[in-house]
């Protein structure tokens, strides 16, 4: 396969990582005020967003070079997409409840 098509499926399978990485560190991050245990949540989450993007890219490493550049590339392309999505308040907001989340003005 040509090495332009690896990269080509590599930043594809990139995106999706990063989807799945930042992605999963929004919804964390939104879950926090609610949560009785944080400390748990935030741990959890990063050891499994870790372990998840980790073992990919080994996977992808591990079948050509190649599509591990462009997973790179891709995971890039997801967290600034999701970032300018968080800022410009196009990621859909978590009412959280719970003691200790009253609006304070």
């Amino acid at each position: 396969m040509s090495w332009v098509i690896l990269v080509v499926l590599g930043c594809v399978a990139g995106l999706a990582l990063g989807l799945l990485f930042f992605g999963g560190l929004w919804w964390t991050t939104q879950r926090l005020a609610a949560s009785s245990r944080p400390a748990l949540v935030v741990s959890v989450s990063l050891l499994v967003r870790t372990g998840v993007l980790a073992l990919a890219l080994v996977v992808l490493a591990r079948a050509d070079v190649s599509l591990l550049v462009g997973a790179a590339v891709g995971l890039i392309i997801a967290r600034i997409v999701l970032t300018r999505a968080a800022i410009n308040g196009r990621l859909p907001q978590i009412a959280a409840s719970g003691p200790g989340t009253e609006v304070r003005r």
